[in-house]
């Protein structure tokens, strides 16, 4: 399955989940004794819900709470369950002057999610410049995690060549 931004999957029924990162930001997880695994990719770090609204995975904290909600369903505990941490690249490096920070504060509410729900951050790739592919397979609970080049060095290379 191939996760866009506001995308989310817990499960088994699939071999592998895949998303495509730049300043969002993606949890896995996998928990081996049930060889259950899912992944997240969000936004935006959090929104002002009104009372009743939806869950909205494209935001952070909701995106972790409906993945929580579907491990409990599981009967699974959320506490110690180990997590991965990916993205929040900043893959407009190449303009220069001021940036929103998106990506860093996307990484920054992913820690303090992890740290509210007892999640254990075990890998963590994120910053930097560029985008990232991470792909989780559910079959082993790998996690492969692939940078691009930032558009910054795809420019100085073509300028060099």
């Amino acid at each position: 399955i191939e996760l866009l931004s506001g995308q989310w999957y817990v499960g088994t029924n699939v071999r592998s989940l895949r998303t495509l990162l730049g300043s969002c930001v993606s949890l896995t997880f996998w928990i081996a004794s049930e060889r259950v695994g899912g992944m997240c990719h969000f936004m935006l770090p959090e929104r002002k819900r009104a009372a009743g609204a939806v869950l909205d995975a494209k935001y952070g904290d909701e995106a972790v709470d409906l993945m929580a909600a579907a491990l409990r369903y599981w009967g699974l505990s959320l506490r110690g369950v180990e997590v991965g941490v990916y993205g929040g690249g900043d893959t407009q490096a190449w303009l220069g002057g001021a940036k929103m920070g998106i990506g860093d504060r996307n990484v920054e509410r992913a820690w303090e999610l992890a740290q509210r729900w007892g999640f254990v951050i075990k890998e963590m790739d994120v910053g930097g410049e560029g985008a990232r592919t991470v792909e989780l397979d559910l079959e082993t609970g790998r996690v492969s995690c692939r940078r691009a080049a930032s558009k910054k060095a795809r420019i100085a290379q073509a300028e060099e060549g």
